[in-house]
C-alpha cells in the first residue's frame, strides 16, 4: 500500500507481502544500512498493514466477514513523520489527532476510484480529496492518516497507517485545512 509514494524498488517487482516483510526487518533493525534495497526502503515513507489490519482485510477477501461499505480517515499525532505503528501494535498505540472541529472523515467503498495498473508495481486505486473540517481555536501536529474500520474510537481497529510522502509533519493552526488524497496500492 501506498499513498503516491512508499515502498519502490526501481527496476523491481516485489510481491507484496515481500516489501512489507522486507520494509518491517528494515524497521525492526535500526538505521544500519547494509544492503541497497534497505537503503531504498527507508528512504520513502513509512506505512504498514498491522496485524489487527491484515486481519480485515483477509475478512473481505478471501474470507466472508460481514462486508465493510465503509472505512474511515483518520490523521494522526502519535509516533513521528515517518514512522509507525509495528505489526503488533494496534490502535492502542495510536494518538488520533484531536484539534478543535477535527473528525473522521467516511470513505465510502463505492467512491473509491477504479483500480488500475501502477505501471510494474502492482494495482492501486485512489479516493477523491478528502478534505477535513476548518481547524477552530485549538491546532496540533498531524504526522500522517490512517484507516480505521468503524466511525466510533471505541472498538475499532486500525486497517493501515501512513507518514505523508514527504515525510515532512503538517503543524494546524487556527483556520487551517488539512487535504489529504487517499490511495491504496497491492504491489507485484
Amino acid at each position: 500500500m501506498r499513498s503516491n509514494g512508499g515502498v519502490i524498488l526501481p527496476g523491481q517487482q516485489w510481491h507484496f507481502f515481500e516489501a512489507l516483510k522486507i520494509a518491517r526487518a528494515v524497521r525492526r533493525n535500526g538505521y544500519a544500512r547494509s544492503s541497497k534495497i534497505d537503503k531504498m526502503l527507508h528512504e520513502f515513507m513509512a506505512e504498514i498493514f498491522p496485524e489487527e489490519g491484515l486481519n480485515i482485510y483477509l475478512g473481505q477477501f478471501p474470507k466472508n466477514d460481514t462486508r465493510l461499505t465503509s472505512i474511515y480517515l483518520c490523521l494522526f499525532s502519535s509516533q513521528t513523520a515517518s514512522t509507525v505503528i509495528t505489526e503488533a501494535q494496534t490502535m492502542a498505540n495510536i494518538t488520533e489527532s484531536a484539534w478543535t472541529n477535527y473528525v473522521r472523515q467516511e470513505l465510502a467503498t463505492a467512491t473509491w476510484g477504479a483500480i488500475a495498473d501502477d505501471g510494474t508495481t502492482g494495482r492501486k486505486t485512489t479516493y477523491p480529496q478528502v478534505t477535513f473540517p476548518t481547524v477552530g481555536a485549538t491546532g496540533g501536529t498531524v504526522n500522517g492518516f490512517f484507516y480505521s474500520d468503524i466511525l466510533s474510537t471505541t472498538g475499532d481497529k486500525c486497517v493501515a497507517q501512513v507518514n505523508f510522502d514527504d515525510l515532512t509533519a503538517v503543524v494546524l493552526a487556527q483556520n487551517d485545512i488539512i487535504k489529504v488524497t487517499p490511495a491504496i496500492e497491492l504491489l507485484h
